[in-house]
């Protein structure tokens, strides 16, 4: 498998643990661990295709790299998934937060001891809640795609060429599907019409 951005992304992936802040709700080791897997794996993965366009002609040197990029690929996949589960556990705690907030600005409406701006600030964050939400489900559906890819490739669980190749297929869609622009907010009917 080939990434698109082959040029000094191994590089990139080992300064990130180094200078990327590590967010306050992820472990910062599991953070950590996930940036030098993906330099181990992109390293040893320009080893590969090194060996295939005949720098590297040692066969057995490739496939030791090409084993131990994919060692690094399920790695990273799995740190990835640590993070992004404990992301989705502390957006669903905000969430719950901003449902009640939302719950109470409707019953002070009902009683008319409503303050200004409260049930507006209430649904904003449900909203952006859930926005977070569905960005981390769609992450969680790419890794879990990748770390079967990987895992089956190191033949560590049983798929067939068939089911691996569907598991890829499932994390390029991902990757396309994140890749795109937001769509352009839905235009507001004006209450004069």
């Amino acid at each position: 498998m080939r990434l698109r951005t082959r040029c000094a992304r191994a590089l990139d992936a080992q300064t990130t643990a180094h200078t990327e802040p590590t967010p306050t709700h992820s472990p910062a080791l599991t953070w950590q661990l996930k940036a030098v897997s993906w330099a181990i794996f992109f390293t040893f993965d320009h080893v590969v295709w090194a060996h295939a366009v005949g720098f590297v002609t040692n066969k057995d040197t490739a496939e030791r790299a090409q084993r131990t990029s994919f060692y690094g690929w399920l790695l990273a996949s799995l740190c990835t998934l640590a993070v992004d589960l404990n992301d989705i556990a502390k957006l669903h705690a905000s969430r719950e937060k901003a449902a009640s907030a939302l719950a109470a600005a409707k019953r002070a409406e009902d009683g008319e001891k409503k303050k200004e701006g409260e049930g507006t600030a209430a649904v904003e964050a449900l909203r952006v809640a859930d926005d977070a939400l569905r960005t981390k489900f769609v992450n969680v559906a790419s890794t879990v795609s990748q770390a079967a890819v990987a895992a089956s490739l190191l033949k560590l669980i049983e798929l067939g060429p068939r089911k691996t190749a569907m598991f890829g297929l499932i994390s390029s869609i991902v990757a396309t599907y994140q890749l795109m622009p937001p769509l352009p907010p839905m235009p507001t009917k004006s209450k004069a019409e």
